[in-house]
C-alpha cells in the first residue's frame, strides 16, 4: 500500500533506500507501482538515488531518473551524488553523472568535493576521472558563455568561431547531453 512504502522503518531506512543499495530494481519497479515516493529520503535526507550512485548500480540510477527522481539531490550534509560516487570510486557512475550534467565540482557543507572524497577514499583513478571531468566541464562553461556574450552583442561571427572550435563542440555536447530525455 501507498502509505507503508513510504514509511521509514526503525532503522531509518525505507523500502526504496534498501532497494537501491542493493541494486533490486525489480524491487524499486514493484514499489513505484504501490505508490512509493522515490524522490523521499531517510531521516538524514539520504535518497535512493544517493545509494544507488555510491554502490555504482547504474541500471538502477537510470530507473530511478527516467521515474522523476533528480539526480541533483542533496542530503542533509549538503553531499550530492556525485559525493556519494566519489565514496564508493565508481567511475562509471561519474562518468554517466556527468553525461547528464550533474556538476562534478560541488562541494558540501564542510567544503568537501567530490575529488577530495575520491582521494581520501583512496580512489586516486575516481578521483583523477572527477578532476578531468570537472575541468571539461569549467571549460565547457566558460565556451558558451562567451557565445552568449558574443551574441548578445551581436557579434555573430564571433559567436560562429566559439561554437565551431572543438571546445565549442564540446561544451554545445555537452549542453544536447544534459537536457536529452532519459
Amino acid at each position: 500500500e501507498g502509505a507503508k512504502v513510504n514509511e521509514i522503518r526503525e532503522w531509518h531506512a525505507l523500502p526504496s533506500n534498501t532497494s537501491a543499495m542493493v541494486g533490486f530494481l525489480p524491487g524499486l519497479v514493484l514499489l513505484k507501482e504501490n505508490g512509493c515516493n522515490l524522490s523521499k529520503g531517510n531521516s538524514n535526507s539520504h535518497t535512493p538515488v544517493h545509494h544507488a550512485a555510491q554502490k555504482g548500480h547504474l541500471a538502477v540510477l537510470v530507473f530511478l531518473h527516467a521515474a522523476g527522481c533528480p539526480l541533483d539531490c542533496v542530503d542533509d550534509k549538503g553531499k550530492g551524488v556525485t559525493h556519494y560516487a566519489a565514496h564508493g570510486g565508481c567511475q562509471s557512475t561519474i562518468n554517466n553523472l556527468h553525461s547528464f550534467g550533474i556538476p562534478l565540482d560541488t562541494q558540501d557543507l564542510t567544503g568537501e568535493s567530490p575529488y577530495s572524497i575520491a582521494q581520501s577514499e583512496g580512489h586516486t583513478q575516481c578521483a583523477e576521472l572527477i578532476r578531468r571531468l570537472a575541468d571539461q566541464q569549467v571549460l565547457a562553461h566558460a565556451i558558451l558563455q562567451e557565445i552568449t556574450r558574443d551574441i548578445e552583442a551581436n557579434d555573430f561571427a564571433s559567436a560562429n568561431k566559439h561554437f565551431r572550435s572543438d571546445a565549442g563542440k564540446e561544451a554545445c555536447s555537452k549542453m544536447k547531453s544534459a537536457f536529452a530525455p532519459v
